[in-house]
């Protein structure tokens, strides 16, 4: 099941959880929901830098906080030219929420490998941004449903 423009009230209403969130008109983008988690997905693309760029980032780096303390799981789809020019902030949030993906990597199908890993069980040491795995051995991992150590 999934919420286009998401909020904590659709959410609530939809799926019965609660979702923290720092304003009542926070939207996003998709939440996704499958009896088992609940996915928020925000999608940005910027074709110029600037400080919205850094604010967003920033931002998200505070929601990851609140929604993981809730148990749900953020997933950052963004892309563009603006980040040539703001490193800093879009490694700062790379550096503290699980995912951030841009749109090479939804083409080679990481977003429905993360959903396949936690559905199946698996923590998500294959998609880890601290662990280095390869494509090949994240479809060993789907493949097989074996660790890799």
């Amino acid at each position: 099941e999934y919420i286009s423009q998401a909020t904590s009230v659709k959410i609530e209403r939809n799926f019965g959880l609660h979702l923290t969130v720092d304003k009542s008109s926070r939207m996003l983008d998709f939440a996704i929901y499958n009896k088992k988690n609940l996915y928020l997905i925000e999608t940005n693309f910027y074709s110029g830098g600037g400080s919205k760029l850094k604010s967003t980032a920033g931002e998200y780096k505070d929601m990851f906080d609140y929604w993981k303390k809730d148990g749900h799981k953020f997933i950052w789809i963004t892309d563009g030219i603006g980040w040539a020019t703001t490193k800093r902030p879009l490694e700062e949030t790379f550096n503290r929420i699980d995912y951030i993906l841009n749109l090479d990597m939804i083409s080679k199908n990481i977003l429905e490998k993360i959903f396949l890993l936690y559905n199946s069980g698996y923590k998500q040491i294959a998609l880890s941004k601290k662990i280095h795995i390869s494509e090949s051995q994240i479809s060993k991992i789907l493949h097989n449903k074996k660790w890799i150590v």
